[in-house]
């Protein structure tokens, strides 16, 4: 509590290094809540950084890590406040209490759904009287930490791949220019390119999922540029399983299994691909990082295009572009981004969820 307490106060002091309005707004959040009101969000933003970074911590400066950290400080109350109206417009999602069901132009859609569409830049607004149900709450409160994630590993992505850059450029030049590209992957002219999309489209899918089946217990994320040059990650989906002791002392304990994802449209490159991620098992397995699997899971480019158009011209902007693929394709998509993760039957019981 103490250290939490010194990092707070720390951040807080930093404040006057940043614009005069943002100083401004700070103090008057630190005047409306307490220290100790704002501790869970530090320990949040903490426990978010930790996760995407790992041990490429070492990467970023302390001046950024507290800058990163004091920027969403001053955020965090106005995340949400945007997406929230009293006014009906045409993007409003309301909540049917009868039907306990999220609904946008009389159709039901999940929570999953209204999440994950903001990686494909779909806008919307939420009446406000939403927050009035435990369903709206806990969608608010999703929305919220996922934006949250996503403003900080954007920020630390941009800043660790610049980083690396500069360190692989006397090194190793091929290296160097793959964290450059990385750099400039959330740029305007990079946005539309297809393999950046795909990888936003299958992410928002399984984040979807993970949402709307909160039984299955697993989550997604992006791999960080370290990752992802050296590793041939794109995206990690981790579970946690629950194994209940048997004897005179019953105790549950609890195991967490990783996955990583090498998700491509170059089928061509196939394997090419397979023997970079044969040789990054072999890295991670000879070092001290935490083991886990690396699996490659590839689509069509012609597939996933005729895929993006169908779902451009439904008007269904809610819906995954991945429900426009043919069953049997969907089908083999869920067994192989999850064939190390779940069940047969959890995944054959996913399936009802695209």
């Amino acid at each position: 509590m103490k250290n939490l307490e010194k990092t707070f106060n720390s951040e807080k002091d930093g404040v006057k290094e940043v614009k005069k309005t943002q100083a401004e707004t700070l103090s008057a959040l630190a005047a409306k809540n307490s220290i100790k009101e704002l501790l869970p969000v530090v320990r949040k933003l903490k426990e978010i950084s930790d996760n995407y970074l790992g041990e490429e911590k070492k990467y970023i400066s302390k001046d950024t890590e507290s800058k990163i950290r004091r920027e969403i400080l001053i955020e965090e109350e106005e995340i949400l406040s945007s997406l929230f109206t009293t006014i009906s417009k045409e993007d409003t999602i309301s909540y049917d209490k009868y039907k306990k069901s999220f609904i946008f132009e009389n159709n039901k859609i999940s929570p999953g759904e209204i999440v994950s569409s903001q990686r494909l830049g779909v806008n919307f607004s939420l009446q406000k009287s939403i927050l009035e149900t435990g369903e709206g709450k806990r969608l608010a409160k999703i929305l919220k930490e996922k934006k949250i994630t996503s403003i900080i590993t954007e920020k630390y992505s941009k800043d660790l791949a610049k980083n690396l850059k500069e360190e692989f450029k006397s090194k190793d030049l091929l290296k160097s220019k793959a964290y450059e590209e990385i750099e400039k992957r959330n740029t305007e002219e990079n946005k539309d390119k297809l393999g950046i999309k795909a990888e936003k489209i299958f992410i928002g899918l399984l984040e979807s999922l993970s949402i709307d089946r909160p039984d299955l217990d697993f989550k997604v994320h992006e791999a960080n540029p370290f990752q992802d040059v050296e590793n041939k990650i794109d995206f990690i989906i981790e579970r946690r399983n629950k194994k209940r002791g048997v004897g005179i002392e019953e105790n549950d304990t609890e195991s967490l299994r990783t996955v990583g994802i090498q998700f491509t449209t170059a089928t061509a490159k196939k394997e090419h691909k397979l023997d970079q991620i044969g040789k990054a098992k072999k890295r991670l397995k000879e070092s001290s990082a935490e083991p886990f699997d690396i699996v490659y899971v590839e689509i069509d480019s012609f597939v996933l295009r005729k895929a993006i158009n169908d779902w451009e011209k439904s008007n269904s902007k809610f819906s995954n572009p991945v429900k426009f693929l043919k069953s049997d394709m969907k089908s083999e998509l869920i067994k192989n981004f999850f064939r190390e993760i779940l069940t047969q039957e959890e995944m054959k019981s996913l399936e009802k969820n695209i």
